[in-house]
């Protein structure tokens, strides 16, 4: 019974240590009931004449009475300090740790990449053209929208519960509203990787290189172009400056592709438009030989008039 008490009684310290502010010095690692009260006799809480009581206090069933009369006296700290050993991971480890997670989102975003592909090519394609032609458009079309997220879900929260049907869908209209920042979050991104891929993979035929230009190229390069933003961070994350600064630049320049790919999907209403795609081009923007080679609006084309021939 006792030792069921003086369990209880642990449990209650680390259950007010998650409840309290951790300003204590760094612990070791301690076991059994003599074990935590010299932790807590070296944080400065308890001292070894309050072992007897605590244990007194336990035996009767009251641990909590123990605990509360013992590290909340005047002049004491009001602190619990974390009773949990410190775990300490190795460089090897840590690396290990961070190529595991890196790996994993990797093959995430190829399995939708494919998915994506394999369904929605021509909606991919617009969006990753609009990359391509309106970066910045698409930069800023993205910035604004990510303002925007917040304000519109809660103008879309409070405008269905002013009604009763409204109430009524409102946690269809939650998961709906989620579900479509995601898809052009992720879309817009995988839209960036692509141009990136289609990019690289151009200037490689234009050096002679042999290589099958096609979506699913252009999709993996671009993720593969992408991840080595973040291996700098795998490596030397662990450096105490230069880990912080490579997970920031990494973290940077993520979220500068996720909002140029948002912004694209914005504009091209999710690869519907191609208004910002570079693919429709103006009566003023085409030149003479284009303008006579091309029907324009439903007027078929015309021979170009010969020129004049003249007498020797």
């Amino acid at each position: 019974m006792r030792a069921g008490n003086r369990g209880a009684a642990l449990l209650v310290i680390a259950a007010l240590t998650f409840t309290s502010r951790l300003t204590a010095a760094p612990v070791r690692d301690v076991a059994g009931p003599s074990g935590q009260l010299r932790q807590l006799q070296e944080s400065s809480i308890l001292t070894t004449a309050d072992a007897p009581f605590i244990m007194a206090d336990a035996a009767a069933g009251d641990p909590l009475a123990a605990i509360d009369q013992r590290a909340r006296e005047p002049g004491r700290s009001d602190n619990i300090v974390l009773l949990a050993p410190e775990r300490s991971i190795s460089i090897g480890g840590e690396i290990v740790q961070s190529a595991a997670g890196l790996i994993g989102l990797l093959c995430a975003l190829i399995v939708l990449g494919l998915g994506l592909v394999t369904f929605g090519r021509p909606n991919l394609e617009i969006v990753s053209d609009t990359v391509t032609h309106s970066f910045g458009r698409a930069f800023l079309a993205g910035l604004l929208g990510q303002m925007l997220v917040l304000p519109t879900f809660g103008l879309l929260i409070v405008g269905l519960a002013l009604t009763i049907a409204g109430a009524l869908l409102l946690p269809f209209a939650i998961m709906v509203y989620a579900l479509l920042v995601a898809i052009a979050t992720v879309g817009g991104l995988l839209a960036v990787a692509h141009a990136m891929g289609e990019r690289i993979t151009r200037r490689r035929m234009a050096r002679g290189v042999l290589v099958s230009p096609n979506s699913y190229r252009y999709l993996f390069t671009g993720l593969g172009t992408i991840a080595t933003i973040w291996i700098g961070w795998v490596l030397f994350g662990w450096v105490p400056v230069a880990g912080t600064l490579l997970l920031v630049l990494a973290g940077v320049t993520t979220w500068t592709v996720a909002t140029v790919g948002l912004g694209a999907a914005l504009l091209s209403r999710g690869g519907i438009h191609e208004h910002f795609a570079g693919r429709l081009l103006g009566a003023d923007t085409m030149t003479d030989e284009y303008l006579w080679a091309t029907p324009q609006f439903g007027v078929p084309a015309v021979k170009r008039p010969g020129r004049p021939k003249t007498e020797a």
